[in-house]
């Protein structure tokens, strides 16, 4: 079960030893208990804009460079899980540790942010949590049911806490009352809904769950997001979409800047810290 939902989370270069240094000076900058995912998503509400968040379909920093230039406010990354869309396997957090180096480098570079999907492998582990701020990961992205609970109190990473199908609203007003959680991601589309448009229904759903919850809500690309779409997202009480593989449609730098730029543009602009 765990794998099933680490891969659905996973739907959605200068010398990187030089990078991942540089990340890591960053991380280490940052500090315990910063807060810099949910203040730049409650940045976005201020400004009546949603912020756009994108999944890469490969910890490659050439896409991560494509995306952060079309406005990206940050950049998701994976390791020891397989992106279920793209079928690429990415490997345990010390093989991938040299590229999400190098790409928390160029979201420092742009001012944007990193966050990450652990493998069931590696989500519990206290050491893989320290490496990947160390890396300069300012995030971490996984099911509630999957997240340890002393993540919540380890205060060198934010946490979005994903919910899925069915999730009972109580659940959600109960994850207010919890330290260490930064926003929701609102993954309520069952697998069989993957790809399709997005609908009235959908809506509904995630208007609900923002209603239940003092978080900033995220909605990952399950549906085919396009840009028209945001405006509605936005009444739903949205603070972000996060752009993947569905989205991008080829997992290539061109395909994931041509897809950022409409959605940030559509989203009234990059948020501005």
């Amino acid at each position: 079960m765990q794998q099933r939902q680490s891969e659905a989370l996973a739907r959605g270069s200068g010398g990187p030893a030089e990078a991942s240094h540089a990340a890591g000076a960053a991380g280490g900058e940052r500090g315990a208990g910063q807060r810099r995912l949910r203040a730049r998503l409650q940045a976005a509400r201020a400004q009546n804009r949603l912020a756009v968040v994108a999944s890469l379909p490969r910890n490659d920093v050439a896409l991560a460079r494509a995306a952060l230039a079309a406005g990206a406010a940050a950049v998701k990354v994976h390791a020891g899980v397989r992106h279920a869309a793209s079928g690429i396997a990415f490997g345990p957090l010390a093989a991938e540790a040299a590229a999400i180096g190098a790409i928390a480098a160029e979201a420092r570079r742009h001012g944007a942010l990193v966050g990450l999907v652990l493998g069931p492998g590696e989500v519990a582990d206290p050491a893989a949590w320290a490496q990947a701020a160390q890396l300069g990961v300012d995030f971490l992205d996984g099911f509630a049911g999957d997240l340890p609970a002393q993540l919540l109190g380890q205060g060198s990473l934010e946490v979005m806490v994903a919910l899925g199908p069915g999730t009972d609203l109580g659940l959600v007003r109960a994850l207010d009352q919890l330290p260490g959680v930064a926003a929701v991601e609102a993954a309520l589309v069952p697998p069989e809904g993957y790809g399709r448009r997005l609908t009235v229904a959908d809506l509904a759903a995630y208007r609900a769950l923002a209603a239940a919850t003092a978080h900033p809500v995220v909605v990952p690309s399950e549906r085919r997001i396009v840009a028209a779409d945001l405006p509605l997202l936005a009444v739903a009480g949205v603070a972000a979409v996060m752009a993947g593989i569905v989205v991008f449609g080829e997992a290539t730098a061109a395909a994931v800047a041509h897809a950022v730029s409409e959605l940030v543009h559509a989203a009234g602009g990059p948020v501005v810290p």
